[in-house]
């Protein structure tokens, strides 16, 4: 089905648009969810979320590299390969 056809229900595909204009309208619209105390503590809560689990996935990675015998700063100094 072509992109300016009509389904039988009569909907039709929105335009696409290109990428800066996208963009624009996604900070737009986000800057004005943003700026509302519910979108503010959702953004934050999200990004909390993200950032706990960064950490325990670093944590966990390094525990591991330490439970195979090897410091992690040797890990990351010479890379895995040459670990053993």
């Amino acid at each position: 089905m072509d992109d300016t056809e009509s389904f039988e229900n009569g909907y039709h595909f929105p335009p696409k648009y290109p990428w800066p204009e996208a963009t624009r309208q996604f900070l737009v619209s986000f800057w004005k969810f943003f700026i509302t105390i519910k979108g503010f503590l959702i953004t934050i809560y999200g990004l909390n979320v993200v950032a706990w689990g960064g950490m325990l996935f670093l944590v966990r990675l390094f525990r591991a590299i330490w439970a195979l015998g090897s410091s992690p700063t040797t890990f990351l100094v010479i890379g895995p390969k040459s670990v053993r």
